[in-house]
């Protein structure tokens, strides 16, 4: 109930107060939200990027997590398949 109290009037001072700037300038193609030009302020995100530096340079690494599915796979040969064992018994080399 507390956690509601406090999340309905940041939502209803943002509808009043981005409400306006919504209603303008609709013939503007996307690029204007009132009287912001959005595609400057996202322009001016990439101004001082670099894409040979990973991000956080000179902190600790960054972790990236990757989510891949698999939609189809063509066709499979038995044949080019390749083997790989791995036998967690030590090994007697």
């Amino acid at each position: 109930m507390g956690h509601s109290r406090m999340v309905w009037p940041a939502v209803l001072l943002t509808l009043v107060a981005f409400g306006g700037a919504f209603a303008g300038s609709p013939g503007a193609g996307g690029s204007y939200v009132g009287d912001v030009n959005v595609s400057a302020i996202l322009d001016s995100f990439s101004v001082s990027y670099d894409k040979r530096v990973r991000p956080n340079y000179g902190g600790p690494p960054v972790d990236v997590g990757v989510t891949m599915y698999v939609l189809s796979i063509s066709s499979l040969s038995e044949v080019q398949m390749a083997r790989l064992w791995m036998s967690e018994s030590p090994c007697m080399c």
